[in-house]
């Protein structure tokens, strides 16, 4: 079983326990952004995640487009444009990265986290440049490097933090 878990899951998983009580879980919730935020820059910093570093890019550059800009870490972690947070009815914590450049997002925010295969829209291949040769391919296949995902101890803080709150709001 996995140790890690997107955290879409987790916050989901979270929100049914606080429906099940029926308390509002908003303070809590306020308290857990910051190791949410923890969490993802780590990610980021060690280029993976607890479970293993994310796959490398061909040629062995390390990941450079996922970080170069710092663009999408700042996003990811509530320092950035393109960020959302908020909370959902007392009882979920929506934490991510919008993708809308209206909006001020990361448009390959989605690849990195979910990864892809990419095709060509307007023309028969796909053109780029690797180690100064270009390259022609039909499609281009991205492997996920989840960066939204939370770890086991920030799982345990973050349940720390919720417990704590709930005794409070029941006692």
């Amino acid at each position: 079983m996995s140790k890690l878990q997107e955290l879409g899951e987790f916050a989901a998983e979270m929100g049914t326990i606080a429906l099940t009580v029926g308390v509002d879980m908003t303070e809590g919730l306020e308290k857990c952004k910051p190791i949410v935020a923890e969490q993802v820059r780590l990610n980021f910093e060690t280029a993976g995640t607890q479970e293993g570093g994310w796959p490398a890019r061909q040629g062995n550059r390390g990941h450079r487009t996922l970080i170069e800009s710092g663009a999408l870490m700042a996003a990811a972690t509530g320092e950035g444009p393109g960020h959302i947070e908020r909370i959902e009815n007392g009882n979920e914590l929506v934490w991510g990265v919008t993708t809308g450049v209206q909006q001020g997002g990361i448009p390959g925010a989605a690849v990195h986290q979910y990864g892809a295969t990419i095709r060509p829209v307007k023309a028969q291949f796909l053109a780029f440049e690797v180690d100064g040769k270009k390259i022609f391919a039909k499609e281009v296949t991205i492997p996920p490097r989840p960066y939204l995902v939370i770890g086991e101890e920030a799982k345990e803080k973050i349940a720390d933090v919720l417990a704590d709150a709930l005794i409070e709001e029941i006692g």
